[in-house]
């Protein structure tokens, strides 16, 4: 665990002294050669390869404060790897999981995504909104929209298809629990290729708009895997 923490500081440094602020060290350096005839150029020189130090320093420190802060998916998995017994073999293990299965991650940080946005006493439109949000950037994002009864709630639900390569899923889904209505409601719809359609729909469900005139009990944000 020391050799791959140490060799994390040393990359991170590594990074940020030579590439992200290489323009103060290569200057620096060039400062410092004429300051050989010019005493000037020299403190210069100095000055430009100290900041860069100095800055490169704090960078890699802030670094290690936000792995320990945690909270987002990759971070916690590299938390995890720098407290096993064998740091390499988690990281391998890791990274391979990554390449066989990205779908599991793209779920976690879609998760993470919905946690950052959603609290206890959000609206069925702050709900719509974060997916919409996180489906952004995707023509077709396999989202689902349902309000129904289960037990002694109606539950509004959007749900997100992180597909796999042998046609089973990853859903991202967020459900908000109310009492249930004298008229009881029952609605489902799929996203299929129209985003905006299927957005619009879901705003202008029954559903949506009891859940907008009510206040929600519960909120959950959860992955399943079918």
């Amino acid at each position: 665990m020391l050799n791959f923490k140490r060799r994390l500081v040393f990359i991170s440094f590594f990074t940020n002294f030579v590439f992200r602020l290489g323009i103060f060290l290569v200057a620096g350096i060039v400062l410092c050669i004429l300051g050989v005839r010019y005493r000037m150029c020299l403190a210069l020189g100095v000055a430009f390869i100290a900041f860069d130090l100095i800055v490169s320093i704090l960078e890699t420190v802030k670094m290690f404060r936000t792995i320990n802060a945690g909270g987002h998916p990759a971070i916690e998995d590299l938390k995890e790897a720098l407290n096993s017994y064998d740091s390499d073999e988690a990281m391998r293990k890791y990274a391979e999981e990554i390449e066989n299965n990205p779908e599991a991650m793209s779920a976690r940080v879609g998760r993470y995504f919905l946690q950052e946005r959603l609290k206890e006493g959000c609206s069925a439109e702050d709900i719509v909104s974060a997916y919409e949000e996180l489906c952004k950037d995707e023509d077709e994002p396999n989202l689902t929209y349902d309000c129904l009864i289960q037990g002694n709630d109606l539950c509004f639900y959007m749900t997100k298809d992180y597909i796999k390569e042998d046609g089973e899923f990853f859903q991202l889904r967020t459900v908000l629990k109310f009492d249930i209505p004298q008229k009881k409601t029952f609605e489902c719809l799929l996203s299929d290729k129209d985003k905006k359609a299927f957005l619009d729909g879901v705003r202008n469900s029954k559903g949506y708009k009891y859940a907008m005139e009510n206040k929600g009990r519960d909120l959950e944000i959860y992955i399943e895997e079918t």
